[in-house]
């Protein structure tokens, strides 16, 4: 037995050394141009000291295995799952590389999510052939270590140990004295660590005399306030009699870059919205970088910090709510399913009979599919009551459009590798085949607008036109690529179509103005407008009425799965939830700037004052 064990730790140290290779994909995103010594002492510790426990701790799970008595066997058992772990490491590099954060359930929800993420038949083809190699060689030299290594000196081992212990302790002690002191350099290494949670002891810290209290108590008012008490409304809303009730149609684009709303990608959009009364926002961004928190703002009117809450409660939005009360019809059709996420838990929770998701395969005829239902649908409501219908069309987040599709931009990928996005990769091929896809959604969009016009509907219904995220592809040069991984103009700001009846009352200041708007806005602007609601806005949105007085705002509040950002005329402030914080500038850089305290303090009062 002792035998077998020291062949399995020569075994699992040559592992350390390919996993230690392997997390190169992550530091090379680690800005390191302002580290003093301290901060490459800890990354060093920090690097070496995480995945030999990693190791270790595989090796503990695995012991039991060299109980079995036949070489052959034994050393495929190991070497399997040695190589599953290796493989899931690779694959999480991936996932780092295209959104900068780890392999997790949200990643794995989308992946299996009927379709939400498509890949080409080529990419599981080329990773097959990177697990079988994998797989030969992990077998092969556990097998020859097996057979060949006979004598390791125990100091060797004794000492190995001890230096891993002393990183490992180490890069601890200093992260319990960079987090107490608020030390970017130190604490921001966490996130590029798969499985990392270094130690805090900011108790000790203070006792011992060597903590910024000042930073600290910065810290704690950045973090996100989680609670399942909501004060949603604040009041009781008060409620105008309404003269007329008009219909209401929310087209909403998943992935829709703002710099696509253009006479060559969109030509039906624009041609309906020149014909019509209508305001087009120049400036306007979404309330996050993900379905989930953009589809979020767009409904409640609040930031998608307050998704968990919500979700945990079941809690409807007061614009579905009032819709109901008002007796609407209401027509839900999405593409994609609506239980990742989990909308019908959510946004639409209390719609009977929700339609979830499209019975098609390919996300393309998915698009078609909710178009021919939703007219179908249109053409028979009862039209002495008013309507309301949500159509959400999802090609260009797939990059994806109808087989033989006339209208294309080249030159362009035929098939999106995921494999093959890196800083070198010609963002033009894939940003071409993304308009023909939004070209593609367009004219779906064109049926939808042109039966409406056929119905003579037109100057009875509102009609918001939007995305719920942005779609990056390298703009910055920074390797970004797809949503949800930063907070650059890219990835949240959208473009924002409001298409209203004749006699409604609107401002064309606002768009004279460019100043920023957000989805939140969506809400206000509607109940003010349309629903009757009287209240002053602050009783049930953080949003502004986009019909009313031009409103200033210095900033924008957006957000994503677990981190919500500031954005001004200037910079980026990134908050995480543990209420750490980054300041960028607008391109994703890390700059040398203080926070603004007073828009920050703004923004903390908008996250937590829908709780009790």
């Amino acid at each position: 037995m002792r035998g077998k064990t020291k062949s399995f730790l020569v075994y699992l140290a040559l592992n350390l050394f390919i996993v230690l290779l392997l997390s190169f994909n992550y530091n090379k995103y680690i800005i390191t141009e302002s580290y003093n010594i301290i901060n490459w002492i800890y990354l060093i510790l920090a690097i070496i000291g995480h995945y030999f426990s990693l190791t270790l701790v595989t090796g503990i799970v695995f012991l039991p295995i060299l109980f079995i008595k036949n070489l052959k066997t034994r050393t495929l058992a190991i070497s399997f799952f040695i190589s599953v772990l290796i493989m899931l490491m690779y694959i999480d590099t991936l996932v780092f590389h295209q959104y900068r954060f780890h392999l997790n359930g949200i990643v794995l929800n989308l992946f299996f999510a009927d379709k939400v993420i498509e890949f080409p038949t080529i990419m599981y083809f080329q990773i097959a052939l990177y697990i079988i190699a994998l797989f030969a060689f992990e077998y092969y030299i556990y097998y020859l270590i097996q057979v060949k290594i006979k004598i390791i000196k125990k100091s060797y081992i004794r000492k190995s140990m001890m230096f891993f212990v002393i990183c490992i302790f180490s890069s601890h002690i200093i992260h319990i004295w960079g987090s107490a002191n608020f030390v970017s350099n130190i604490t921001n290494v966490t996130k590029y660590l798969p499985l990392y949670y270094p130690t805090s002891s900011n108790s000790l810290i203070r006792n011992l005399g060597l903590i910024d209290e000042e930073m600290l108590e910065r810290q704690k008012k950045l973090k996100l306030k989680s609670t399942s008490d909501l004060n949603y409304p604040k009041n009781k809303l008060i409620i105008n009699n309404i003269s007329s009730k008009y219909d209401i149609i929310f087209i909403v684009i998943d992935s829709w870059r703002f710099d696509t709303l253009s006479e060559d990608v969109t030509p039906n959009i624009l041609r309906f919205t020149k014909k019509n009364k209508s305001l087009v926002f120049n400036n306007h961004f979404s309330s996050g970088n993900s379905t989930r928190t953009g589809i979020f703002g767009l409904f409640y009117g609040l930031p998608g910090t307050y998704w968990h809450s919500f979700y945990s409660n079941g809690k409807s939005p007061l614009l579905i709510d009032r819709l109901q009360e008002l007796d609407y019809q209401i027509g839900i059709y999405a593409s994609a399913q609506l239980y990742r996420p989990e909308f019908n838990k959510t946004v639409f929770v209390n719609i009977p009979n929700l339609r979830v998701k499209s019975s098609s395969e390919l996300v393309e005829d998915k698009d078609i599919e909710i178009t021919k239902e939703w007219i179908k649908w249109y053409d028979n409501i009862d039209n002495s009551k008013p309507s309301f219908s949500f159509l959400f069309y999802d090609s260009p987040h797939a990059y994806t459009f109808k087989k033989n599709y006339s209208t294309k931009f080249k030159p362009m990928v035929d098939k999106l590798n995921f494999l093959d996005l890196d800083d070198d990769f010609d963002k033009n091929l894939i940003f071409n085949r993304y308009k023909t896809s939004v070209h593609f959604t367009d004219s779906l969009i064109g049926q939808v607008i042109k039966h409406i016009d056929q119905k003579g509907k037109k100057n009875k219904t509102l009609i918001v036109i939007t995305g719920d995220h942005g779609q990056e592809m390298n703009d910055n040069n920074l390797n970004y690529w797809g949503h949800n991984g930063n907070f650059t103009k890219y990835q949240v700001k959208v473009p924002l179509i409001i298409i209203t009846p004749n006699n409604i009352d609107t401002n064309k200041k606002w768009i004279e103005s460019n100043v920023f708007t957000s989805h939140v806005d969506i809400v206000p602007t509607i109940m003010k407008n349309i629903l009757g609601v009287n209240n002053t806005v602050k009783d049930y949105s953080t949003g502004v009425d986009l019909f009313g007085s031009v409103i200033t705002r210095d900033w924008v509040f957006v957000s994503s799965y677990s981190k919500y950002a500031i954005i001004d005329k200037y910079s980026i402030t990134e908050v995480g939830t543990s209420g750490l914080y980054e300041v960028l500038d607008l391109s994703n850089k890390k700059i040398k700037r203080n926070i603004n305290i007073n828009n920050v303090n703004e923004a903390l009062k908008e996250i937590s004052s829908f709780y009790k």
